[in-house]
């Protein structure tokens, strides 16, 4: 199921439904089950409340237990538009970038593609095994506390990712810190529900909330728009800021 499409059903659900009837487990429950093939419904349908609870291995358990869910079956969530706009972002004195939250390194396969010459790293918190032709190097790694030297990247890239952080503060100044000049982030323009036919805990709704919420200097915010039902960001870091 594409970006298209998945967008498209949550505008449908969040925005055309009464609340009351938007967020009624009984009612929800089909979408879930179709969403996450009926297994484990019950914890998956309250993940809000119980994952403050959870340890850091508990954590990274529950997402490696979510294979079969469509989410995990298509190769990104990402739309043709996001796609675009992250790769005219990438400016051309780009050396090295890394990609948080990589998943199968799709986002990471076009930048090779189109714009060769980058040394490429993708990062997550789920086990990653490579192809003998990745065009990249992985490193297993938690947004909270990224295993890399302040400045290491010319360009940082976190893409529908910053919505399941537990410590989204937190996660925003590691991404600042280790990127040298440019940090491009994109998330889902959502509303706050309890049952979201996803894992995010983060919501989204309005510019100026995102702003707030990721406490972003305004002095270093290059771009913030809207496009098809998510946020594109632009933030200059280190000696661009």
């Amino acid at each position: 199921m594409n970006r298209a499409l998945t967008n498209w059903i949550r505008f449908f659900l969040d925005e055309c439904l009464p609340p009351l009837v938007r967020d009624n487990p009984h009612v929800m429950r089909p979408f879930y089950r179709l969403a996450y093939g009926g297994k484990d419904l019950g914890r998956i349908m309250n993940f809000k409340r119980l994952v403050h609870d959870l340890s850091p291995a508990e954590y990274r358990a529950f997402y490696e237990s979510l294979d079969s869910s469509i989410s995990r079956r298509r190769p990104t969530d990402l739309s043709a538009a996001s796609s675009a706009f992250i790769l005219r972002a990438i400016d051309s004195g780009c050396k090295t970038l890394l990609d948080v939250g990589c998943g199968c390194g799709w986002l990471l396969r076009l930048i090779a593609r189109r714009r060769p010459g980058i040394a490429l790293t993708g990062g997550d918190i789920m086990p990653a095994p490579l192809p003998a032709d990745a065009p990249y190097r992985y490193v297993r790694q938690d947004i909270h506390a990224l295993p890399f030297a302040d400045g290491a990247f010319d360009v940082v890239t976190c893409c529908h990712t910053l919505e399941h952080a537990l410590h989204l503060r937190r996660a925003v100044r590691e991404l600042e810190r280790v990127c040298r000049r440019k940090l491009i982030i994109v998330v889902p323009c959502q509303r706050y529900y309890y049952h979201t036919l996803d894992e995010h805990i983060n919501f989204f709704p309005a510019r100026d909330q995102l702003i707030s919420l990721m406490e972003i200097d305004n002095d270093h915010l290059e771009t913030c728009e809207r496009r098809r039902g998510d946020w594109h960001l632009v933030i200059r870091c280190g000696a661009a800021a």
